[in-house]
């Protein structure tokens, strides 16, 4: 399985600076802490919060969570309950069968995260005109 990635993170900063993976600072740097990695290096030392997260292609698709902003496209989501943080990862599946590997799945996953639940935000990594939105109980 190819495991490039065509799926990616895009983020606005408390400060009002937006970050794109695979981009300016957080390109990837081959033998070195990930992208996402060195962003949570980045906000910690200057003590700031991510304000919206989302995904993106390359190809012009993307895929947007909740964001604290405060003035947000559409009044609903101005009305909308404001997640408390957020978070980005990678999910690589595969279906096995004595030893063999039948398929495999790589997912970009953005969460936002809420008092009382988790909002999850699936985009497969081949096939990035399909996503998933998942809530999971805290």
């Amino acid at each position: 399985m190819d495991l490039q990635h065509n799926v990616f993170w895009k983020i606005s900063l408390s400060n009002g600076e937006s970050f794109y993976e695979g981009k300016g600072k957080f390109k990837e740097i081959p033998n070195s802490d990930s992208p996402w990695q060195r962003l949570q290096q980045y906000l910690t030392s200057n003590k700031l919060d991510i304000t919206s997260l989302g995904l993106y292609t390359n190809q012009g698709q993307t895929f947007n969570l909740p964001s604290l902003g405060k003035n947000p496209k559409f009044r609903a989501f101005d009305m909308a309950s404001k997640p408390e943080s957020y978070r980005f990862f990678r999910v690589l599946s595969q279906d096995i069968s004595s030893g063999n590997v039948l398929s495999s799945d790589c997912f970009a996953v953005v969460e936002a995260v809420f008092a009382d639940y988790k909002l999850q935000l699936w985009v497969d990594n081949e096939n990035i005109k399909s996503c998933w939105v998942l809530a999971v109980n805290k």
